[in-house]
């Protein structure tokens, strides 16, 4: 009782510093709560930071709750010596540390924060109202003063419950999963997408936006599931950018009047620089309470975040605390009250930006392990470079799915040419054989214009390999410049085939090394000229 009432007079001197004057019960419940956790209670441990120092009796228990939480924040074992250690630096004496330990056990740890948080809100609640009430503060900053009251003393409570209804599993069959885009990004799950700086991602981003507020197809990978409604939160990017963004994707893609009608109705756009969701404690802040309530209001099915290096206020190497701010940004979901996906826009790490892996998300495993699907926006290989013929990668990306739940694994990536600052989905090896198609077609053009009408009835042999064919030889090759024999030997086939030379056929005689292969014997231009029509003769 002694104990209780030197807590009585330090609460004096506290009410006097801050208005809170704990009362017995919760005293005693600081007592229990701090005494178990120095006996080794992980679960009282942890529910110290839940409790906000200013609510602390004293400085003996303040300290010692902070000294706690600081060495037991990664899941570590709270050790004596070590707390003893640090409190006797600050001159507080281990005896006194000792006498908490004596209070009785606690199974419920989570209620006396609770109840120790909840009284330190509602006499600082009254102290803000009486400070109004005497113009000490204005109301804009009474609102500011009570919102971080609240983000501030915010305690997790222990829900109800109830067990999943098993039976069903074997009478009725299971729901298809519902995706925001057909077999692509479920509903109600949390998203991530990376990419290193600058490579593109809000340009991705905002073109899934404009397919899933319009309900058209913009990429071929992500067809909308209908129209859904969606919260844009634009971190970097301001106003003027955005509508820039905007103005050159419904160029790209031709919107029409009801296209705009339609982003203009389901899109709520936000573009502010965003401040933490989460404090270094990982408790709500006021940015976060206000971002509940327009979801709650607006309704979206679709909420992005970009990027989250704005929104995250703890240290994003700590994975429990990051673990901690995935789990607020999943709560949006449920507050959406209509299964909303949230995805949230993330960097890479500078080690692992090349790789196709959700490693590659910089900062915490939580941060990924939380994500039920990862899209990782990279640029091109060497080896696809080289592959698909690109000249200029810087032009090009691909987006591939490292991990996803619940949906089929995705084998393939997806590649995008930047064209006029608008990502567009192509087919890199389509694009490869209209390429190759293309210069067949260019070079049968070049052969039949070089050939012209022959006069000589000269074979391909001859025009190749003996004087006489050295006129059209070096007409040929003044046309196509570096092409091979074989590739000029293609092309005369190719314009045989469609009927752009003449020809009668013949067995090699062995002056080719002694390979035999069919070849025209007399060569023509046919009279037929159709160049129009030649593109879509010649088969690759």
């Amino acid at each position: 009782m002694a104990r209780i009432g030197r807590l009585e007079v330090n609460g004096v001197a506290t009410q006097r510093r801050n208005g809170h004057a704990p009362s017995e019960a919760t005293i005693a419940a600081c007592r229990s709560l701090l005494g178990n956790a120095i006996k080794g209670d992980a679960d009282a441990a942890r529910e110290l930071a839940n409790v906000p120092l200013g609510a602390w009796p004293d400085t003996l228990y303040r300290e010692t709750a902070r000294i706690i939480v600081d060495l037991t924040r990664n899941g570590n074992p709270l050790e004596l010596p070590v707390l003893f250690g640090r409190l006797t630096a600050l001159e507080i004496s281990p005896a006194d540390v000792s006498a908490i330990a004596d209070a009785p056990p606690t199974c419920q740890p989570w209620t006396l924060a609770a109840l120790i948080a909840d009284e330190y809100r509602e006499s600082q609640a009254r102290r803000f109202h009486e400070m109004r009430a005497r113009g000490d503060i204005t109301a804009d900053e009474l609102r500011q003063c009570l919102g971080d009251l609240d983000a501030d003393t915010t305690v997790d409570r222990a829900v109800n419950r109830t067990p999943v209804d098993t039976a069903r599993w074997f009478s009725e069959s299971p729901k298809p999963i519902d995706c925001l885009f057909e077999n692509m990004i479920p509903r109600g799950e949390l998203v991530l997408y990376v990419a290193p700086g600058g490579r593109g991602k809000s340009l991705q981003a905002a073109v899934l936006i404009a397919s899933a507020a319009t309900g058209r197809t913009l990429y071929p990978s992500f067809v909308p599931d209908g129209l859904s409604r969606v919260l844009w939160w634009s971190s970097e990017d301001n106003e003027r950018e955005l509508h820039r963004r905007m103005s050159r994707i419904a160029d790209a893609f031709e919107f029409s009047p009801e296209d705009c009608e339609r982003f203009t109705d389901n899109v709520r756009v936000y573009a502010t620089h965003g401040k933490p969701l989460v404090n270094p404690e990982g408790k709500p802040t006021t940015e976060y309470r206000w971002l509940v309530e327009q979801v709650r209001a607006f309704k979206p099915h679709f909420v992005v975040l970009d990027p989250m290096l704005h929104f995250n206020g703890v240290d994003e190497n700590d994975n429990p605390l990051m673990a901690v701010f995935m789990d607020r940004l999943i709560s949006l979901i449920d507050v959406s009250g209509v299964d909303a996906t949230v995805m949230v826009l993330h960097h890479t790490s500078k080690v692992n930006e090349d790789e196709d892996t959700s490693a590659s998300a910089r900062g915490a495993s939580s941060v990924r392990d939380h994500a039920r699907m990862v899209f990782k926006l990279s640029k091109l290989s060497t080896a696809e470079c080289n592959t698909f013929g690109v000249v200029n990668p810087k032009l090009f990306g691909k987006l591939s799915v490292p991990k996803v739940n619940h949906l089929p694994a995705f084998d393939k990536p997806i590649y995008f040419e930047n064209r006029d600052g608008v990502w567009i989905e192509i087919d890199l090896m389509q694009r490869r054989e209209e390429t190759e198609r293309a210069g067949r077609q260019n070079l049968v053009q070049s052969v039949v214009d070089a050939i012209a009408d022959n006069p000589e009835n000269l074979t391909v042999y001859q025009i190749w390999h003996e004087p006489k064919g050295k006129t059209i030889r070096d007409a040929v090759q003044n046309v196509i410049g570096k092409a091979s024999r074989n590739d000029i030997r293609l092309a005369i086939q190719d314009a045989l085939d469609v009927g752009r030379l003449n020809g009668e056929p013949a067995e090699f005689d062995g002056r080719n090394g002694g390979t035999k292969a069919i070849i025209p014997r007399s060569i023509t231009q046919s009279p037929d000229n159709r160049p129009n029509t030649l593109a879509n003769e010649v088969n690759p």
